[in-house]
């Protein structure tokens, strides 16, 4: 909460905080606790120090590497549907078996440890899409997501010839950085 209160004044916000934190908007006269302008820069905001942590506990230092982490995290949503489809079907099995009251005792009682492990697999899915959506939003606010596929599929025989294209694209990357 801490560097999200930073983060704010970093933009130029005034911040109280006690039992509620209040929020002067630049430009306001007073501290607003709801306004429209102001739920719009704080989920900003978040989306922001979403991103920023995002590159920060990957390691992200290139396009290529945000691309890349971008593929990983398809890649493990796709194992987690699986995963998801393989427990539906064992439970429907599990209840397609059984033929006697103990049977279907059993079954009942394991009902919460499968109903553990779907919410399990489902809290995963949400935290990976939250993190795909953050990549997606760095590559496409860069204009790099097309650049980030290309520097992944070009062939090792094309690069001389784009080696000038990635230089005017770092240069600008690196003014970009001097400014912030």
């Amino acid at each position: 909460m801490e560097h999200f209160i930073f983060l704010l004044e970093k933009q130029g916000f005034e911040v109280k905080t006690g039992e509620h934190i209040a929020v002067k908007v630049p430009g306001v006269k007073r501290f607003t606790y709801g306004s429209a302008y102001l739920y719009e820069q704080i989920r900003k905001m978040h989306e922001l120090q979403e991103e920023y942590l995002l590159v920060v506990n990957y390691d992200v230092k290139s396009f290529g590497d945000l691309y890349r982490l971008k593929f990983r995290l398809e890649n493990v949503d796709e194992e987690l549907c699986k995963v998801q489809k393989e427990l539906y079907r064992d439970r429907a099995s599990q209840k397609r078996s059984c033929k006697t009251t103990e049977d279907m005792a059993f079954f009942e009682k394991s009902e919460n440890d499968y109903r553990d492990r779907l919410e399990q697999i489902k809290m995963q899915k949400k935290d990976n899409h939250k993190k795909l959506k953050a990549v997606e939003r760095c590559l496409e606010r860069d204009g790099s997501l097309k650049g980030a596929e290309l520097e992944l599929r070009v062939p090792v025989d094309e690069l001389g010839i784009l080696r000038r294209c990635i230089r005017l694209k770092c240069q600008k990357i690196h003014i970009r950085c001097k400014r912030m």
